[in-house]
């Protein structure tokens, strides 16, 4: 895989942290069973940006040493498939965890990317591995994370049948739900981070099918789109799943 850029910038530092949303957030919170972090984990977690569009955060082969989440902006992993080119293998969105991919062998084994300028929260792996042996409740947390990611992944790339209308019908409809989880949309209308390529490369289809996918779903009434601007239809996904 090509030696990714340099950082566009110098990255800013910040203790602070106040992100309600931020998965790290949350498994500290199931550590210390109160609603406001104690300042002991709270200084744990550092904010580093901003992050430019394609300014790398950690190569494959990097040692684990910490886990990030998302303040604002959106991250992008890929790797080296068997044929030798490169996939992209998730896009993270605000308050979301990545990294985790390491835990096994204690090494990345993805490239990962900034798509957006972003900011990241970092929890040191020596502090993450603390909290969980301390209280097992965190350890459960991050599992689930994970298992929901890996499932998500797993449904949206899989072919199984489907057509490339419904793959990329199924993807809006999780990248909607995540970013009205997280807050990160007015009403029902979102903004796609990451460009028509790089779905098609995580999909494994082509930017001309996208084009003309999001035309049909345009069409048929089961999306409105525009620019990078999406929403997803009221009834739509029934639709989707009658029609399937």
């Amino acid at each position: 895989m090509d030696t990714p850029s340099t950082p566009s910038q110098p990255h800013i530092l910040k203790t602070k942290h106040t992100c309600s949303v931020c998965d790290i957030r949350r498994l500290l919170l199931d550590a210390s069973n109160d609603e406001n972090l104690p300042p002991t984990l709270a200084c744990e977690i550092k904010c580093r940006g901003p992050f430019l569009p394609g300014d790398p955060i950690y190569k494959s082969g990097d040692p684990l040493t910490t886990i990030y989440a998302v303040t604002s902006g959106c991250i992008k992993t890929e790797t080296i498939n068997y044929e030798g080119y490169i996939q992209a293998t998730g896009f993270y969105l605000r308050g979301e965890v990545f990294g985790y991919e390491a835990l096994g062998e204690n090494q990345h084994a993805y490239d990962a990317y900034a798509i957006d300028r972003t900011w990241l929260c970092e929890l040191p792996m020596t502090a993450l591995n603390s909290i969980c042996l301390q209280n097992p409740r965190s350890l459960s947390r991050l599992f689930k994370l994970i298992s929901q990611h890996n499932r998500a992944h797993l449904s949206l790339t899989s072919v199984c049948g489907r057509t490339a209308d419904q793959r990329i019908f199924d993807f809006l409809c999780n990248l909607s739900e995540r970013l009205q989880r997280q807050k990160c949309a007015v009403l029902n209308e979102l903004s796609l981070p990451m460009t028509k390529e790089d779905i098609a490369n995580y999909l494994g289809i082509t930017p001309e099918t996208i084009s003309r996918s999001l035309r049909r779903l345009d069409k048929a009434g089961l999306i409105t789109y525009k620019g990078k601007m999406f929403s997803i239809v009221a009834d739509a996904r029934e639709v989707m799943n009658d029609s399937g």
